[in-house]
Formats: structure tokens, C-alpha cells, sequence
């Protein structure tokens, strides 16, 4: 019952007719640096280029017999009848194997810092960041585009990173909005 109330509120949808009545946009760009990036993971899986800064011992899985930096961890005893009117006391035993869990460093390069830049309208604009020398763009800019539609039941918003959709959205051209259960613009068609 629970999936098919989530299908009728996030997949059924209706159609509604919009008309555009604005539109805005919001470009961002990472700014990387190359430097030390922390991490953790199992010693062994560190890589060779890793600094090592602490380590512990933590628990890593379980096997049936006693091995290197294992603790033997017993169930509660209990009786089994051997057939010869006498019972047996057994007791199962497994072992919880511990290995070194460590924090580590590796140079790379990685995000300190995004420029945005936004506006309203059909001219967007890339930021032009002003990076020092151990600085440069990173790889995944980020486009959100905007158009609000009129609408017989009052504004709606769709929200797209696609370019080329976006420019088609001239102001005062009627759309076709797929608007599902809660209100949200799915998708749109001219």
C-alpha cells in the first residue's frame, strides 16, 4: 500500500498548460588546489603514495579458526544429546579477526572553494575566477536554469540543466508542464 501511495504522489502526473514568465540562472565553477587530502581506510588498502597518521585496531570480520590478531568470541554453552543417554556440553566458538584502520594523506588535487555567478534572462555568464598560481578550474561546472511558468493554478517552476531546452523558453511562449502529485514541474514540451 505504502508503494503504490508513493507511485500516485511522485510518478502520476498531469498535464497543465504554462506560460513563461521569467527566467534566471545560476552557473558554478570548483576552484581546486593540489594538496593533502585525509582519508581512512584499512592499512592495506592505503596507497603507496599515502602518509600514514594514525592507526588503530578495529574490528574486520569473522572466521572459524583462530588466526593472526583474532579474539575468540564463544556462544552460551548448551547440551546436546550424544545418543548414549548422556549429554554433551557444546559450546560454538568463532574468531573476530582485528586489523589496523588508519587515517592517511595523499597530495591531489581537490575542491577548496566554487564562484558562482547568476542572473535573469537569455545571456548567461561563465564566473572568471582570479586563481593563484597553485590554483586552477575544476571539472564539473554545475548549469541550473530556471523558468517559471504561468498558470491557471498559479506559478510554477522548472528547474533544468540543459542549455539548449532553457533558450527555447521564450517569455510569453505556452508550454506543456508534467506536474506530478506535490506540486513539481517534471518535465515540459513546447
Amino acid at each position: 500500500a505504502l508503494c503504490a501511495l508513493l507511485y500516485f504522489i511522485f510518478f502520476r502526473t498531469d498535464e497543465v498548460r504554462g506560460t513563461v514568465q521569467s527566467v534566471t540562472w545560476q552557473l558554478t565553477i570548483p576552484i581546486e588546489i593540489f594538496g593533502p587530502v585525509e582519508y581512512q581506510d584499512w592499512e592495506d588498502q592505503i596507497p603507496a603514495d599515502g602518509s600514514i597518521l594514525d592507526c588503530e585496531d578495529k574490528y574486520h570480520h569473522t572466521e572459524d579458526q583462530p588466526t593472526d590478531n583474532s579474539v575468540e568470541v564463544c556462544g552460551t554453552p548448551y547440551t546436546v544429546d550424544s545418543g548414549s543417554g548422556f549429554a554433551e556440553v557444546i559450546q560454538d566458538c568463532e574468531y573476530e579477526v582485528y586489523e589496523s584502520f588508519c587515517e592517511y594523506t595523499v597530495e591531489e588535487w581537490h575542491v577548496v572553494d566554487t564562484v558562482v555567478s547568476s542572473g535573469a534572462g537569455f545571456n548567461p555568464q561563465w564566473p572568471v575566477p582570479d586563481l593563484d598560481a597553485n590554483q586552477r578550474l575544476g571539472d564539473s561546472p554545475e548549469e541550473e536554469y530556471v523558468i517559471v511558468f504561468s498558470t491557471e493554478d498559479g506559478s510554477k517552476r522548472f528547474v533544468t540543466s540543459n542549455f539548449d531546452l532553457f533558450k527555447q523558453a521564450e517569455i510569453g511562449t505556452t508550454w506543456t508542464l508534467e506536474v506530478n502529485q506535490i506540486d513539481g514541474v517534471v518535465s515540459i514540451e513546447r
